[in-house]
């Protein structure tokens, strides 16, 4: 079976190039998943208005999806 990995972003309202990876290696995927996750939430790592990392097998489609996105800071003098 195939497997793959993959992180979706969207910047500034503008599709980014998604990152993939594939591999016959369950293991390795749900490891790049979970990594793809750490750097969303990176500190270091400027924020994304929204991103998607997601796993699962090319035959039978997504194993798990998170969604993470951007909390939006109101404009001053709004409430």
């Amino acid at each position: 079976m195939m497997y793959y990995s993959e992180r979706k972003k969207v910047n500034n309202g503008a599709a980014v190039a998604p990152v993939y990876h594939t591999d016959t290696d369950r293991d390795k995927m749900e490891r790049q998943f979970h990594l793809n996750c750490a750097n969303v939430l990176d500190p270091n790592n400027p924020r994304n208005d929204m991103d998607v990392c997601e796993w699962g097998t090319i035959e039978n489609g997504v194993i798990e999806r998170k969604l993470y996105v951007k909390e939006v800071e109101p404009e001053q003098g709004e409430t």
